[in-house]
């Protein structure tokens, strides 16, 4: 997902640098992107469907504001894809999301967002996008006939086939750049290959969602093992099934191609992390109709007989020729301790050897490794992130203006160098 998404902003903006005429002279960019896999999406990206939504805090805190901004990028990269137009199958649903309240506490606060939102002036928000529904508005709207609570709609949200988003932005960086782009498949990156390729391009961007190509930079990630569950059955074309993505601890899809999905289950640091060995259990399974019931005690009822494993779980989404059943898939996700996303310029590995400066108290007081970038940490949130991530580094690397620019305090948030600052503080 990152990677992908980074060729396509840079493809863009080589083209808009291009056409602006800032020389005339002026190649297309030359774009080489390594792929360890022998073919995109085969990480968590290889889910059937994804979901975009929000992430809405009590506070509307920074995590909430960024992303924001990258459900507001990532709808708008699925508009110029045509996700939802394709032919012969839509990849995309942008048909909304609803965010059922935990608990009472949540309710209230959500509740008053929407008029806090709409009163500050700093914040750069649509609020006419948030509304709170009641149970008896998401009955009548979505029809959910036995929501435990209220939520929060958002219009900007659906879902998406990640592998698809994934495809698309490789094609139209191909079609764009033509032999300006070479993709490697079955061609993993070492870090000791780092230094040669700094000395052969204008700029490397680590696109991995693991710091193993970056052990030293301080970026403290963490594995998640998460499983998604779907099932295929005649009968959920009968059922009260809601018409847009609803979440609570979990989510769940609106019938799509004859199927709805349900995920995931979380796992910190799992003990298994060999994605050729991953496998689905049946624990996961129940959890993640424990998911259906916390949002729908009557459609986890209903889906219950139906919710049985086959003694062999498939790994992946079944063909139109296979019989109907419940199928899973589990993936590594990687997310930063702070749950945010790792965007930008990495800090000098020189510098970390013999010690930062002492007065070194900001961000921008610390130095960087010459031409190295980084996207990574998306944790589950990838299609909410990569496209805001790529454009912002594609403006990064080659100049010019951010499409959506972000204020300071949010690229602070994202710096991949955040950690180290942290750390060089506390020691004083």
């Amino acid at each position: 997902m990152a990677g992908a998404c980074m060729v396509r902003a840079l493809a863009i903006r080589g083209q808009q640098a291009k056409a602006q005429g800032r020389s005339t002279q002026t190649p297309a960019p030359q774009i080489v992107a390594f792929e360890a896999a022998d073919q995109p999406a085969t990480g968590a990206s290889g889910n059937p469907v994804g979901i975009v939504h929000p992430f809405v805090s009590k506070d509307w805190n920074l995590a909430s504001q960024f992303m924001q901004q990258g459900v507001q990028t990532t709808l708008r990269w699925v508009q110029e894809l045509g996700g939802e137009h394709h032919s012969p199958d839509p990849w995309a649903g942008l048909i909304g999301v609803l965010q059922l309240a935990e608990d009472q506490s949540e309710a209230q606060a959500w509740q008053d967002l929407p008029a806090r939102l709409s009163d500050s002036q700093s914040l750069s928000f649509h609020t006419a996008a948030l509304a709170w529904l009641t149970p008896a508005q998401i009955q009548e709207r979505l029809g959910l006939p036995d929501a435990p609570i209220g939520g929060l709609w958002s219009e900007q949200g659906g879902w998406i086939k990640p592998a698809e988003l994934i495809r698309a932005c490789l094609n139209e960086a191909k079609s764009l750049l033509g032999d300006h782009l070479t993709v490697h498949f079955n061609h993993p990156i070492q870090p000791e290959d780092l230094p040669q390729l700094q000395k052969d391009f204008d700029a490397v961007v680590i696109c991995t969602a693991h710091d193993a190509l970056l052990p030293w930079a301080g970026l403290r990630i963490n594995k998640i093992a998460g499983q998604v569950s779907w099932i295929q059955h005649p009968l959920l074309e009968e059922l009260p099934w809601p018409k847009a993505v609803v979440c609570r601890s979990g989510y769940l899809s609106p019938v799509i191609d004859g199927q709805v999905l349900v995920g995931a289950t979380f796992d910190r640091d799992p003990s298994n992390t060999d994605p050729s060995s991953l496998k689905p259990t049946t624990q996961a399974h129940a959890e993640n109709l424990q998911r259906v019931a916390e949002i729908s005690p009557k459609l986890a009822q209903t889906l219950e007989p139906l919710w049985r494993a086959p003694e062999s779980s498939a790994t992946q989404q079944p063909s139109p020729a296979t019989p109907a059943g419940l199928c899973g898939r589990v993936a590594i996700r990687h997310a930063s301790h702070d749950r945010m996303p790792l965007i930008g310029q990495v800090i000098s590995q020189q510098a970390l050897t013999t010690g930062l400066p002492r007065s070194a108290s900001q961000l921008h007081h610390l130095p960087r490794e010459d031409k190295l970038y980084v996207m990574g940490g998306l944790g589950s949130r990838g299609l909410s992130i990569a496209p805001l991530a790529a454009e912002r580094l594609a403006a990064q690397i080659i100049s010019a203006p951010s499409r959506d620019a972000l204020a300071q305090p949010l690229l602070d948030a994202v710096d991949p160098a955040r950690f180290v600052l942290r750390a060089h503080r506390r020691a004083g």
